[in-house]
C-alpha cells in the first residue's frame, strides 16, 4: 500500500503550505533571486542527467528498447496526423517560446534593477559613495541574455540528445523514458532518476511565486 506521504494531496498541500506560501509573501521580487538560481541550477543538472545518460551508458539502449535512427532526414517538417496536416515543428514552436514565462515577471524585475542602479549612483551599503554603476537598461538586458542564454542551452542540450537516444520511441515527458517506467527492464541508475525526477518537480514549485507575482503586486497597489 502507498505511504500516507506519497499521497498526492497530501504532498500538493504540504508543499503549498511549507514552500510556495511563504515565498508568495516575500515583498520584492529580488527576494526570490535564490529559487531562480536554484531553478537554473537543477536545469543544467537535468541537461549533464541527459547527457551523461546518452555517453556513459551505452546499454541504456538495450534496456529501454529504444527505436532505430531516421534513415536519410530529419521528420520536424512531416505533418503530425492529429494536427490536421500541420508540420510538427509549427506546432511546437509556440510551446517552446511560452515555456520562456520570465515575461510576466519582466516590468517588476526591471522596476528593482532601475532602482538599485540608481540608489547605488548616490553612494550606499553597496559601495563607495559616488562609484558610477551600470545604467539600469544596461543590466536589464545582461539580466534578459543570461537567463534565455542559460534556459536555451540546458533544454537544448536536454532535447537534442534526449532524442538522440531513443529516436523516434522518444515520449513527449523526457524523463519518462528513463527507467523505471514500463518499457524498460532493470537498471542500476534508477535512484538517479528518480532523484533527478523529484528535483525537476521541485523546480515547478519555485516556478509559482514568480509568476504569480506580478498578480498579488497589482492587487495591493489597487
Amino acid at each position: 500500500e502507498d505511504s500516507f506521504w506519497r499521497d498526492r494531496a497530501v504532498l500538493t498541500v504540504a508543499m503549498a503550505a511549507l514552500v510556495v506560501l511563504p515565498l508568495s509573501c516575500m515583498r520584492r521580487v529580488s527576494a526570490l533571486a535564490f529559487a531562480s538560481s536554484l531553478s537554473v541550477a537543477i536545469g543544467a543538472g537535468f541537461a549533464g542527467f541527459v547527457t551523461w545518460r546518452h555517453f556513459a551508458t551505452p546499454d541504456l539502449r538495450e534496456v529501454c528498447d529504444a527505436g532505430e535512427p531516421p534513415k536519410g532526414h530529419w521528420t520536424v517538417l512531416d505533418p503530425l496526423p492529429e494536427e490536421g496536416g500541420v508540420p510538427g515543428i509549427f506546432s511546437v514552436f509556440p510551446t517552446v517560446c511560452f515555456s520562456f514565462v520570465c515575461h510576466t515577471v519582466l516590468l517588476p524585475v526591471a522596476d528593482e534593477l532601475v532602482a538599485h542602479s540608481q540608489g547605488d549612483s548616490h553612494g550606499g551599503d553597496d559601495g563607495p559613495r559616488g562609484r558610477v554603476h551600470p545604467s539600469g537598461p544596461r543590466r536589464m538586458r545582461w539580466a534578459l541574455d543570461g537567463a534565455f542564454v542559460a534556459c536555451a542551452v540546458c533544454y537544448g542540450v536536454a532535447a537534442v540528445l534526449g532524442y538522440l537516444t531513443f529516436y523516434e520511441t522518444t515520449l513527449a515527458d523526457l524523463l519518462e523514458n528513463y527507467p523505471p517506467n514500463a518499457r524498460c527492464g532493470d537498471d542500476r541508475w534508477e535512484g538517479v532518476t528518480q532523484a533527478v525526477r523529484a528535483l525537476f518537480a521541485f523546480t515547478i514549485v519555485l516556478s509559482v511565486p514568480l509568476i504569480q507575482f506580478p498578480a498579488r503586486r497589482t492587487l495591493t497597489l489597487l
